[in-house]
């Protein structure tokens, strides 16, 4: 039988992945890796922008381009005061992206 060195190589390092993570979660990138510290920390991805609480108001820091926040006109250092026709003052961002997410 004859093999590919980079084939070889390649099916070797998806084995040992799938031995060590099964589940196909722990083992990340480092970009995935920043996303879910980030995650962690408060930040929302979903609309395409990283967002923060700054004094009782979701704050935008980032917007991603090609984003719905992008095509918004969304920019960083705008505060989203309502989402909808629900004020966001005092929100947590779990219920700023479950409300964002029914829109």
């Amino acid at each position: 039988m004859v093999y590919e060195a980079q084939t070889l190589k390649s099916n070797v390092l998806n084995a040992v992945i799938a031995a060590i993570d099964p589940e196909g979660g722990a083992i990340l990138t480092k970009d995935q890796a920043a996303r879910r510290l980030d995650e962690e920390n408060g930040l929302f991805y979903g609309i395409g922008c990283k967002l923060r609480l700054k004094d009782k108001w979701p704050q935008i820091i980032e917007i991603s381009s090609n984003s719905p926040a992008a095509a918004a006109g969304l920019c960083a250092t705008n505060l989203i005061v309502k989402i909808g026709d629900h004020s966001t003052e005092n929100m947590t961002m779990d219920a700023a992206a479950q409300t964002s997410a029914r829109r």
